[in-house]
């Protein structure tokens, strides 16, 4: 199963802000789409900017003990200026129970029709709520239609989805 890391990385100063990052993939993880393990980034964003830079990775197997995944990392003069949480991640076989509730749940496990219908009844705005993690549904023409008709109607326009 492919997963997906989403770093947003904000300025809302009001002078230019250069930075490095430094991406990680999580312990035990394996790259796609040309991606990295470590990869350092240089990113210099213009005042009240935003950017979001998109990673992705599977895992070869199932552990009893969960992965590390390490923190994107700002760093200015070679001193880090912000850091994201450390956090860990279990991976299974399968879900013992599916938590039909959640955003992951509509992204990649829920009907054409379900998703459409939390699509319509939910904050899109919400940080818990990442459109990109709907893109891979985006090539069936009925639920592109239905979602970006949606999207239109909420004045919401993600480019990814777009694509």
């Amino acid at each position: 199963k492919e997963y997906g890391c989403h770093v947003i990385v904000s300025n809302v100063s009001k002078s230019t802000v250069k930075t490095d990052l430094l991406l990680q993939i999580p312990v035990g993880a394996l790259p796609l789409s040309g991606g990295f393990f470590t990869e350092s980034r240089y990113l210099e964003l213009a005042p009240n900017n935003t950017e979001t830079i998109c990673y992705y990775f599977y895992f070869p197997r199932s552990d009893d003990k969960p992965f590390s995944h390490f923190p994107a990392q700002a760093s200015k003069n070679e001193k880090v200026i912000a850091s994201a949480e450390t956090g860990s991640l279990q991976v299974v076989d399968k879900l013992k129970v599916a938590d039909t509730h959640s955003w992951s749940y509509f992204a990649h496990s829920a009907s054409d029709d379900e998703l459409v219908k939390f699509l319509s009844t939910t904050n899109l705005h919400s940080p818990k709520i990442h459109l990109s993690d709907i893109s891979h549904r985006m090539s069936s023409k009925r639920l592109f239609s239905a979602v970006t008709k949606l999207l239109r109607e909420k004045f919401i326009h993600h480019d990814e989805l777009w694509a």
